[in-house]
């Protein structure tokens, strides 16, 4: 099953509808919240990497584009 649960067909048919891939950036490049929505999902992986139990690393390691993200 998605992620997405009994409602993935629902919130699939959006996404087309309006253009969103599954992240919800637009297809077209022109997503004028595409810098918030990737800080917002950034901020998120740190969170979730500094989580993690020692000894296992961040999910992206060597992955990252900026050297802000793995600075934290």
């Amino acid at each position: 099953m998605s992620r997405l649960g009994i409602h993935a067909a629902k919130i699939e048919a959006i996404r087309d509808q309006r253009g969103l891939d599954e992240k919800g950036f637009r297809l077209d490049g022109t997503d004028p919240a595409k810098g918030d929505k990737e800080a917002m999902e950034a901020a998120m992986y740190r969170r979730a990497d500094s989580h993690l139990p020692p000894g296992i690393g961040p999910a992206n390691a060597g992955e990252s584009e900026s050297p802000e993200a793995d600075g934290e």
